[in-house]
């Protein structure tokens, strides 16, 4: 869950879903008992709530969780709970529970979308029945949509003064859009296109909204703080950005190996991205 009040993994479910149930509404919010009640996804021709339930933030909230259900219940609403490994069993409720099968999530892929899509499958008729079933969300999908969804998750403006930025100079509106920098709160990772002043496009895939001066070692050689190792670095003179296959996949499986990042490895990188241009 984050400072929004919203999971990424939420978010994701959201629009794949409302893919193919536009009257679908993220983070519906109606009255009970005098009340506001939020609904993580309302699918309004379903009457079908989903709700989201992450390990952590769900952990020890099986009572708020089954007051919840009750009270979706008695609106008229089924409810289908997406909940990740190892949360408590729920009381009998009116609805599903989609139990995800093993322990972090983001390591099976986009399994959480495929399931619930596949549940939904089960409530329609023939041709968009199968239609849904045939449908899957793979990492190639999914980073192809991943602007979009990013731009769900940080809708309104937190950040008005993007001055000092990393990178923002490079930052690509028309490529990025729907993405606005400002609305990027602080420290969160997002997908991004940079791009340099010979517009070349450099896609990062997990771009740090970080500012210069706040970098506990600030290297003057790379155009953003060292607080992202996977942003291509720039000439001594600033003025040009270097992509380096070899360097970025080095860092990736440095990265996936969970090895920490020096700054010797960020000179390092520097010096194989020098030589990899001068052949």
């Amino acid at each position: 869950m984050g400072r929004n009040g919203t999971s990424l993994r939420e978010q994701s479910l959201f629009y794949f879903i409302h893919k193919f149930f536009p009257d679908t509404i993220n983070r519906y919010k109606t009255r009970y008992s005098g009340k506001t009640l939020e609904l993580d996804i309302f699918i309004t021709s379903l009457k079908l709530v989903i709700e989201y339930d992450g390990g952590h933030w769900h952990e020890n909230k099986a009572d708020a969780d089954n007051k919840k259900n009750k009270m979706i219940n008695e609106m008229g609403y089924k409810v289908l709970r997406v909940r990740e490994y190892g949360l408590p069993h729920l009381a009998s409720f009116d609805g599903d529970v989609i139990d995800l099968p093993y322990e972090g999530v983001n390591n099976r892929g986009y399994d959480y979308i495929n399931f619930t899509l596949d549940y939904l499958a089960n409530l329609v008729n023939e041709p968009f029945q199968s239609e849904l079933k045939s449908f899957r969300v793979d990492e190639s999908l999914y980073n192809q949509e991943a602007k979009y969804i990013y731009a769900l998750r940080y809708p309104d403006v937190v950040e008005r003064n993007i001055s000092t930025m990393c990178g923002i100079k490079y930052w690509d509106k028309t490529r990025n859009f729907p993405l606005v920098p400002t609305h990027i709160q602080k420290y969160e990772w997002v997908p991004a296109i940079l791009v340099c002043k010979n517009n070349r496009e450099i896609p990062l895939p997990r771009y740090h909204r970080n500012y210069k001066s706040e970098c506990r070692v600030q290297c003057n050689l790379c155009f953003c703080g060292i607080m992202c190792p996977l942003i291509p670095w720039c000439k001594r003179d600033n003025t040009n950005l270097i992509h380096c296959e070899f360097v970025e996949k080095r860092f990736w499986k440095m990265i996936n190996q969970k090895k920490r990042i020096t700054k010797v490895d960020l000179f390092t990188k520097y010096q194989y991205s020098i030589a990899f241009q001068n052949g």
